[in-house]
């Protein structure tokens, strides 16, 4: 074989190879497209025959199987100039059609026509089955992704002046004669890109030992793929419907909805419009959730499709328009997302790297021959239901016409497409259903912050700045920046990965942050440990429970802390016998205090004591307060004794007073000591009165006149250690008043339900 060219000589010829690109595009803008089919349209050829010409280049992809051997023999190079040759030479024939037209009558222009692209598919499909590989020889290895992205903006900017152009043109122009510039300008300029082709380097003629035989048996094993057969049959299925369905929009849009044929080829440009801002992010999101989520997604976006068609306002003018602009403007912004992932699930999990060449060439025949034959019968339909155009009958408040029958289908097949891919095997943990659900959420603004602030992550220089952008990507919770911060938490500044840590604890967890987390919490840097701890436990995934629990006998007290109060915040109530006893044993009063916490938290009424142990002999107002919430959600209801909490800073007099107040109605209900009451009442004016000597004296002993015959076991303890606590410190230890009416407040209202239930 002979030596590949040099990166320095393929970048010293990629203008070349540039200007080829754009040319051609030229080409295709002036010919193909809705050029082409409003061409067709304007020889009078009925939809059957369209259908059929659409379907020629398609269904010669089937010979590209029995080309390859040919195209080796002879090179490259040589096969692409003579092949794109006879594929540009061939297209000027178009320009005698109406002269045949005008001679033989539209039998025999179809005729005409029908020789003209038989020749042009042999010829276009013999080129590209050399271009592919040869582009491998063109492009220079270290920059080939710069490169295509370069040439991809070239050439969808040269797509959209020359649809620009080409609609104009048509658009000032009546009959056919407009046409036939915009062919012979279309085949002049493809006749300029086969030249450039001959500045291309590499393209040799390859010598080899053939390998044809075993090519052939790796095609027939193919069909032995349980996943490959699927993927063919759920893909013919789709590109059979949709290939079809596309080939006569244009018309559609012509005849049903009322657009100049002019305006129709301008619909073309918003489509590609669309493309160019979406195909990043499709891209971005095949490499980063794999090809699967995507092109399935896409296929989804199809079934939307003939609503959004259907919507279009029929015959009103430029409201029409308008409307078609924006459905075009969205089909090119989703649709891209099937070819895009495609192309990534085929070549990185579908084909077999030492059976890819026979893979593909079993999957490019395929698909061709489908996709073929979606617009020959497609246009065969569209003549048999020609009828309904002229029906005056209307179905769900639209006006019947040939294409309703058609948009069904373009909603039911690619419906039993999903179906069958669904069982293929996947490329990545990302489900399609996730991928979905988070586009949902995201679209459109928070994909757009998200797509920003990775951008802002990516470029971020000083520390800084790195801690920001981090911080940003925790605020957007978006699934798409997750593997930014999951970047983040290895970053070399340990600020950034504190950052990191704080964000995903502010997000919806997810497999992957969770997984990330625990490795953290499993790592040698003790306080992002600490702080993995605590974000799992915010972040709620009980997935975490099991590395949260080794924690508990870690050797540093902050992990062992943490991981207590993260427990208690994932719910894990089996843990709570094990805390519990590690509160009885430790030493250390800060740890006792954040297991004693965590115990509250879960509820954990064996602990209670303890807890009031240790809130008795607490010194510091803060940890006091802890305690006296855990002991405040083992007993009752966490939301009322914060509400009486927050009342109580605000207005701590008129707050006891009218809590102490409200405790008397239940108290008569159940018929309590008339003294009783008279206390309570006496009390709570007292505290409205802002008297608190008296109030102290008054507190305790309402508690000790409790009937004990009404108290049951679980509140006989905690009325007794109040009661005790309040004649001890009174008014300056404030939490026990509070917790005292809380239980209070908790005793007679489960008293009251019993009392009815029994009733």
């Amino acid at each position: 074989m002979s030596s590949l060219p040099t990166n320095a000589e393929r970048k010293k010829r990629l203008p070349w190879w540039l200007a080829a690109g754009m040319l051609d595009n030229v080409r295709i803008s002036f010919i193909f497209g809705p050029v082409l089919i409003l061409f067709l349209d304007a020889l009078k050829f009925d939809k059957g025959q369209i259908g059929f010409l659409l379907a020629l280049p398609l269904f010669f992809q089937v010979a590209s199987v029995f080309i390859v051997p040919l195209i080796e023999r002879i090179g490259y190079k040589l096969s692409c100039i003579v092949f794109f040759g006879m594929r540009t030479t061939i297209l000027g024939g178009l320009l005698f059609t109406p002269g045949i037209a005008e001679t033989y009558g539209t039998s025999g222009a179809f005729l005409w026509v029908t020789f003209i692209m038989v020749i042009f598919s042999f010829a276009i499909v013999s080129g590209l089955s050399a271009a592919g590989p040869w582009s491998h020889e063109i492009l220079p290895t270290n920059i080939r992704s710069k490169i295509i992205a370069m040439n991809t903006f070239l050439c969808s900017i040269v797509v959209l002046l020359s649809t620009w152009f080409a609609g104009f043109w048509i658009k000032r122009s009546e009959g056919i004669s407009d046409f036939m510039f915009l062919i012979g300008v279309g085949a002049a300029t493809g006749v300029l890109a086969v030249i450039c082709h001959g500045f291309f380097p590499g393209g040799k003629k390859i010598k080899r030992t053939s390998h044809g035989k075993e090519h052939f048996i790796n095609m027939l094993n193919a069909f032995r793929d349980k996943d490959f057969v699927g993927l063919l049959w759920g893909i013919a299925i789709f590109i059979f419907i949709v290939q079809g369905v596309a080939s006569f929009i244009p018309l559609y849009m012509k005849d049903i909805i009322g657009i100049d044929r002019g305006d129709v080829v301008y619909l073309t440009m918003w489509t590609t419009l669309g493309t160019i801002i979406a195909v990043y992010f499709w891209g971005w999101a095949a490499d980063r959730f794999g090809g699967k989520p995507v092109f399935v997604t896409g296929v989804m976006f199809h079934i939307l499709m003939p609503f959004l068609w259907s919507a279009i306002p029929r015959n009103a003018g430029n409201l029409s328009f308008y409307f078609a602009v924006a459905v075009s403007f969205i089909g090119g912004l989703v649709l891209v997302a099937y070819v895009i992932g495609i192309d990534r699930y085929l070549f990185l999990t579908i084909f077999p790297p030492d059976k890819k060449t026979s893979y593909h060439s079993v999957w490019f025949a395929w698909t061709g021959f489908f996709a073929g034959l979606g617009p020959l019968v497609v246009g065969l339909l569209l003549k048999l239901f020609k009828g309904f155009d002229a029906a005056d009958v209307t179905f769900l408040h639209l006006k019947t016409n040939s294409f309703m029958p058609i948009f069904a289908l373009h909603i039911a097949m690619p419906i039993l497409a999903i179906y069958i891919i669904g069982k293929i095997k996947a490329d990545s943990e990302t489900t399609t259903k996730e991928f979905v659900s988070q586009l949902v959420e995201s679209v459109p603004f928070g994909l757009f912050g998200s797509l920003s602030s990775i951008m802002r992550y990516r470029w971020a220089g000083d520390e800084q700045e790195r801690i920001e952008t981090t911080r940003d990507l925790g605020r957007l919770d978006s699934p798409f920046n997750a593997d930014e911060l999951i970047e983040a938490l290895k970053a070399p500044s340990f600020d950034v990965r504190y950052e990191a840590i704080v964000a995903i604890a502010s997000r919806k967890a997810s497999h992957r942050t969770v997984s990330a987390l625990i490795d953290i919490l499993n790592g040698v840097d003790i306080e992002l440990s600490a702080t993995a701890s605590w974000a799992l436990g915010q972040m709620g995934d009980k997935s975490a429970i099991p590395a949260l629990r080794n924690q508990l006998d870690a050797p540093y007290r902050i992990l062992r802390a943490r991981s207590a109060r993260a427990l208690a915040g994932l719910g894990d109530k089996e843990i709570a016998p094990f805390i519990h006893d590690l509160l009885i044993k430790e030493t250390d009063h800060a740890l006792k205090i954040a297991y004693a916490s965590a115990l509250g938290t879960l509820k954990f009424m064996p602990a209670l004591k303890e807890i009031l142990a240790l809130l008795c002999e607490a010194k510091n107002e803060i940890f006091r307060g802890e305690l006296a919430l855990a002991v405040a959600k083992i007993i009752g209801s966490e939301r009322t004794y914060i509400k009486l909490y927050r009342n109580a800073q605000e207005d701590w007099a008129t707050t006891i007073g009218e809590s102490m107040m409200r405790l008397k109605k239940p108290m008569e209900k159940l018929n309590l000591n008339e003294d009783l009451l008279e206390l309570v009442t006496v009390c709570a004016d007292c505290f409205a009165a802002e008297k608190p000597s008296f109030s102290d004296e008054l507190l305790w002993p309402i508690f000790e006149a409790l009937p004990k015959n009404y108290i049951d076991k679980n509140f006989q303890p905690i009325f007794a250690e109040f009661s005790k606590r309040l004649e001890q410190f009174g008014t300056s230890r404030r939490e026990y008043i509070l917790l005292a009416i809380h239980t209070c407040d908790v005793w007679l209202r489960s008293n009251l339900a019993l009392r009815s239930k029994n009733n």
